[in-house]
């Protein structure tokens, strides 16, 4: 009787042995996870860090996660007060931890250093990377550091002819990275050549308040700009230009098929996909020979 009871009650069908099985994988992905995601992110600097501080830390991460306003800004983290690093985004946290590192006499040399800080996740570090602008001389620390940027700032500003630098020469401009230098540089193949130093606001992510800061230090040599024929190119070399756009180039060479080759640029606008101001932005790029 008793040997009929146990083997009634402690005997699984198939089914549900494979369902005791998926269950006790379940619960404990549920508790390795956590774990193996903070030894594979963080922990590859050797730190270990109590549980209660891992906890606080995954804390930290999801109030990060947050939709938090902020104001994005050229700034120097070694220099920055913590108002501004507030203002970028950063809790009060991360600010304290920026704050400690440099009062024991650290300087972040790169931008990368800030990833460094395990209170700094990727996400955030790839928000702030554009605009980390480390200046003066990083050797130095403290009053010494910051009286080394005041004299700096009081320079005559450099004066860089935008067609002819290369990605080096505009990393000397301050808020200008490897990542902005080369896409100015791209972006001014693909013109032709800057006319005005205005045209950097069509660089992606160079908005106005960055521009402003650098247009002191900006002029454009026209001389030097690469025009296109509007009567012999190439659809495709026609439809790379950022000024033109699939309509506008088959627009030209419909033109060119019925009417024959263009007289004049102004011809242009008696095209419909054409206005006024496309042919103000063109007319340094084309010519009709």
């Amino acid at each position: 009787m008793l040997k009929r009871f146990l083997k009634k009650g402690f005997t699984f069908t198939r089914h549900e042995r494979n369902g005791i099985i998926v269950l006790l994988s379940v619960l404990f992905a549920v508790v390795i996870t956590p774990r193996v995601y903070l030894l594979w992110f963080y922990g590859t600097n050797g730190k270990q860090y109590p549980a209660s501080e891992e906890l606080f830390y995954l804390v930290e991460q999801l109030k990060n996660t947050t939709d938090k306003p902020s104001e994005l800004f050229i700034f120097d983290p070694n220099i920055a007060t913590d108002e501004e690093l507030m203002r970028l985004g950063l809790n009060e946290r991360q600010v304290r931890n920026i704050n400690n590192y440099i009062a024991a006499g650290g300087v972040y040399h790169s931008v990368e250093d800030l990833l460094r800080m395990y209170t700094i996740d990727s996400a955030l570090y790839m928000k702030l990377e554009p605009y980390v602008q480390i200046s003066g001389d990083k050797q130095q620390t403290g009053s010494d550091y910051v009286d080394n940027i005041q004299r700096e700032e009081k320079r005559d500003p450099l004066k860089l002819e935008l067609n002819s630098a290369d990605e080096g020469q505009l990393m000397e401009l301050r808020g200008i990275g490897p990542v902005y230098s080369s896409r100015i540089v791209s972006y001014r193949e693909l013109l032709g050549g800057f006319v005005r130093p205005a045209q950097l606001t069509e660089v992606y992510g160079i908005d106005e308040e960055l521009f402003l800061q650098l247009e002191p230090q900006l002029f454009a040599d026209t001389n030097s700009i690469r025009k296109i024929c509007l009567n012999s190119a190439d659809f495709s070399v026609l439809l790379r230009h950022p000024y033109l756009d699939y309509e506008q180039v088959s627009a030209v060479f419909s033109y060119r098929d019925t009417a024959g080759m263009f007289k004049s640029v102004t011809e242009l606008v008696s095209l419909g996909e054409f206005t006024r101001e496309d042919l103000e932005q063109l007319r340094y790029y084309i010519v009709v020979n």
